[in-house]
């Protein structure tokens, strides 16, 4: 695989830092979408979470390491084509609540533990 899996755009954080939002198109040719599953693909909850890393990598004063994750919530498929909207909470506990939404529809949320 070349390239990066997933390109963000339109990263932007909240005066406090507590709290980021992006986006992120979906491609057919993107990996993550091989195997799941042929005919009718949809992205995979491993790789929402590898979306999570993604986003919080580019989070210079976040911690990076995405380390587990409680309340993981998948709601609604997400498919080729789709435009992904990510929020980020993040707590002074170590735990990030995320959301993720595709045509104005929460797609999965949940909280996640970074360090």
């Amino acid at each position: 695989m070349s390239g990066p899996v997933f390109t963000l755009s339109d990263l932007q954080q909240s005066a406090d830092g507590l709290e980021a939002s992006c986006c992120c198109q979906l491609d057919a040719d993107n990996p993550c979408l091989d195997g799941h599953f042929p005919g009718r693909p949809v992205l995979p909850a491993v790789a929402q979470l590898g979306l999570l890393d993604a986003v919080l990598r580019q989070l210079p004063e976040w911690p990076a390491r995405l380390t587990g994750g409680t309340a993981l919530k998948f709601l609604r498929q997400i498919t080729p084509g789709s435009s992904i909207g990510i929020r980020l909470v993040r707590s002074p506990d170590s735990t990030v609540r995320f959301t993720l939404s595709c045509d104005q529809q929460v797609a999965a949320r949940g909280v996640v533990t970074v360090r």
